[in-house]
């Protein structure tokens, strides 16, 4: 279980994940969170590696939060690019380009497209410190350019466990940051 501290400008909100499964091919992820937003969710994602990157092809969130249940399912087409995957070097860039996603959910379907960005991989083995420790990560920001504007945000990845340990977001108008606080 790996246990997170969320902070923007309208408080903080705690919350744990739970890796139940993870493959070359697809995850299984349980969060729990605590507070005014409090519920429990599991992800269930489809993906494939290209090009040193995880591409997503679909992911459903099922659970429960402060509006009540809720069931949404999105499909990529093609599929979308995510983070980096397992081999990455300094420096390497990538482009995201927009792709069409649909939305099913208990409020009916609708169809959209995600913003196009870059993810440059910033530092290889930088040594991040948090609450549950000092870890040797890779660095790198993914800016995605959406019609509200530019969207920065700054990922710290264990190499050792292979999750974030710390993430800084930047949106026009907000801040917020991400801080594994332990590692149970």
């Amino acid at each position: 279980n790996y246990i997170y501290r969320y902070a923007d400008t309208s408080g903080s909100t705690e919350f744990t994940n739970r890796w139940e499964e993870f493959t070359a091919t697809g995850s299984r992820l349980v969060t729990t969170r605590s507070g005014a937003n409090a519920g429990s969710s599991t992800y269930v994602s489809r993906h494939t590696v290209v090009d040193d990157l995880f591409v997503l092809e679909t992911s459903t969130a099922t659970g429960t939060d402060g509006g009540g249940p809720f069931r949404n399912t999105m499909t990529y087409q093609p599929a979308a690019m995510g983070d980096p995957a397992f081999r990455v070097c300094e420096g390497r860039t990538w482009t995201i380009p927009a792709v069409g996603v649909t939305s099913q959910s208990l409020r009916g379907q609708f169809s959209s497209q995600t913003d196009p960005g870059t993810i440059r991989i910033v530092a290889i083995r930088e040594s991040v410190t948090v609450p549950a420790g000092t870890f040797p990560t890779v660095r790198y920001t993914k800016t995605m350019n959406s019609g509200r504007g530019q969207v920065l945000d700054e990922f710290w990845k264990s190499i050792e466990h292979g999750v974030t340990v710390k993430r800084n977001s930047a949106v026009p108008g907000a801040v917020a940051t991400e801080v594994l606080l332990s590692i149970k």
